[in-house]
């Protein structure tokens, strides 16, 4: 269940909001401090309490109940069957065994864009150590790339992919130098 892992990579946050959803009804009421001016707390506490909730649901419908990770959308999504293809991740990679079965006759290549002084969020880094003790089972080896220069010739590529990582760029400028270089690369 891919759910697990979500919530293996994300646990801090989800133990911290569970912690002041099940804290904060017992110690708010004995705070000095006149009714009213619980009420914020209370609406706080009420809030974490969604958030966790509904993060918890939105990972669980769209990784586990979604056709998402079965990754057969991707041809009817691209329209074409590229003639060469590349996947882009940041350490955590469960799509390119697909790739490479749905375009099994296109050569493919997979690079790791992970760049740990832009991202620095520790859900990456345990995805990334998940990544590691799974290598030699189905996970792909990959090249490490810098989205600012892909190792690749101008207009050699029909299809990118950056199934689930193109998020882990977290500022404009980012995005865009990974855009304008994906732009570079792909063919018309």
């Amino acid at each position: 269940m891919r759910f697990k892992q979500i919530v293996r990579f994300n646990w801090p946050f989800y133990a911290a909001a569970l912690a002041v959803v099940a804290i904060a009804p017992v110690v708010i009421p004995r705070l000095p401090l006149v009714s009213w001016m619980k009420i914020p707390l209370y609406a706080a506490t009420g809030l974490v309490a969604m958030w966790l909730v509904a993060s918890l649901a939105a990972s669980w419908i769209v990784y586990d109940r979604s056709r998402l990770m079965d990754w057969d959308w991707i041809l009817q999504a691209l329209g074409f069957h590229p003639a060469s293809w590349i996947n882009i991740h940041a350490g955590h990679d469960e799509s390119t065994p697909a790739l490479r079965a749905l375009f099994s006759d296109a050569p493919g290549r997979v690079f790791d864009i992970y760049d740990p002084a832009e991202m620095t969020d520790p859900s990456i880094a345990k995805a990334r150590t998940l990544a590691r003790l799974q290598r030699g089972r189905h996970v792909q080896e990959a090249e490490p790339a810098d989205y600012r220069r892909l190792p690749l010739p101008t207009g050699t590529i029909d299809a990118a992919m950056l199934l689930l990582s193109a998020h882990e760029l977290r500022s404009d400028e980012a995005r865009a130098a990974l855009f304008t270089e994906l732009r570079r690369v792909l063919g018309p």
